[in-house]
């Protein structure tokens, strides 16, 4: 009966590694993976950030420089003013990141939640591979935990 169960559990947990686990391999998500490497602390050193915020600038710029001589040159046909009603450059830059950051985090919490499925005791807390094999020399079938 012992080494039925322990068959049983061995193949539930191949069964689970192949088709939960592999997948996720296959995405680059395993074991090993530090996500502080891949999420930054302070977004707004990257380089990204820094483009983003020559970006804003830049338009800000625009809109209140040539934008606005060419725009009030046409007025009298069309006004194009609404085109530049985006408010100020440094709300938007500070919004922007601050939504990115928001992002950042979810994301980053969710790839922690699936990668607590790779813990082979997830849900057993207390557990660690010296206590399972002590509880397989006391006669617990291999793999039930």
């Amino acid at each position: 009966m012992r080494l039925a169960v322990e068959a049983i559990a061995e193949k539930m947990r191949l069964l689970f590694d192949r088709t939960a686990l592999e997948p996720l391999r296959d995405l680059g998500i395993h074991e090993e993976l530090v996500l502080n490497d891949y999420f930054h602390k302070d977004i707004s050193v990257l380089r990204s950030a820094g483009v983003m915020r020559d970006a804003v600038g830049s338009l800000d710029s625009f809109c209140k420089g040539i934008a606005k001589d060419a725009f009030d040159a046409v007025a009298n046909l069309i006004d194009l003013s609404p085109l530049c009603k985006i408010g100020e450059a440094s709300t938007i830059k500070s919004q922007v990141t601050k939504a990115v950051e928001d992002r950042a985090a979810v994301v980053k919490e969710s790839l922690t939640r699936v990668m607590s499925w790779m813990d082979p005791y997830k849900g057993q807390a207390e557990t660690t591979p010296e206590m399972v094999k002590e509880f397989e020399t006391k006669g617990e079938p291999k793999g039930l935990r």
